[in-house]
């Protein structure tokens, strides 16, 4: 009986957190996507990610926090830098929301970056990502500073950008988010 009250109890309080999850949720401007970049753990708090979609710079952020990204449907390459490079491949459905989880891995000089699709089904993973929605505001992306900042990076980004094209060319295994990966809210 004590087994059941403590799973009743976790699963009220998984719930409770999930509502939460989507209330800070804002839908696509009609025929848009949105794409949210969570950055779920505490490891190399202190470094800058930059993110990109294609030669698009996005901004940057540390710590746990999240922002959210709204772009045309379609075929996206959604990366970021920090000591190394990581990409993920998106086809993007109109009207529809995406989630894309960055966390930090031990690197050599500082903080690496790992990106991973969102899978809503991986009760870990979304955990984690809830506790972000939970606790944090969404990070309100200044467009003048990225705008200036992209101007500085302009020369960076395309080499970066050809990076990418370099690692899928020696046969890299290359993360996807399909369509069908949207975000639907219970």
């Amino acid at each position: 009986m004590k087994k059941l009250y403590t799973f009743l109890v976790l699963t009220m309080l998984l719930n409770i957190q999930f509502i939460t999850a989507q209330e800070s949720i804002t839908p696509p401007t009609e025929g848009k996507s949105v794409v949210y970049i969570i950055r779920t753990t505490q490891a190399g708090s202190l470094i800058n990610f930059k993110y990109f979609d294609g030669e698009k710079y996005l901004g940057k952020f540390n710590g746990r926090h999240y922002f959210r990204y709204e772009c045309n449907p379609g075929k996206h390459t959604f990366w970021a830098k920090s000591e190394n490079i990581d990409f993920i491949e998106a086809d993007l459905k109109a009207n529809s929301v995406y989630f894309i989880e960055a966390k930090a891995r031990m690197g050599m000089i500082k903080a690496s970056v790992k990106l991973f699709p969102v899978d809503f089904t991986d009760k870990r993973q979304m955990k984690k990502i809830n506790k972000i929605f939970k606790k944090k505001d969404i990070l309100v992306r200044d467009t003048e500073k990225i705008a200036e900042e992209a101007v500085k990076l302009e020369e960076r980004i395309q080499k970066w950008y050809k990076k990418i094209a370099k690692k899928k060319e020696k046969g890299r295994k290359v993360k996807k988010i399909t369509p069908e990966m949207e975000y639907k809210k219970l």
